[in-house]
């Protein structure tokens, strides 16, 4: 099994600003998953915010976003 890093990623593509969560091991390879899922140019990207977090914490943290997009 690899053994990659999770990330809490603030981050914005296209001048529109997102979050998300991402296993990788460096800046970089986080810059290029969100360039093959979000797509247009990679110098649009820019990674505001990448903080390693746990397992736990990740799934926290995708429930809470998933229960705003429900309510909004």
């Amino acid at each position: 099994m690899l053994k990659k890093k999770i990330f809490d990623v603030d981050f914005y593509v296209n001048h529109e600003y997102m979050q998300g969560i991402f296993a990788a091991d460096n800046k970089e390879q986080i810059e290029s998953l969100i360039h093959v899922k979000y797509g247009g140019n990679p110098k649009n990207i820019y990674i505001r915010n990448a903080k390693e977090v746990s397992i736990e914490q990740s799934a926290l943290l995708m429930d809470k976003w998933k229960y705003k997009e429900i309510n909004i």
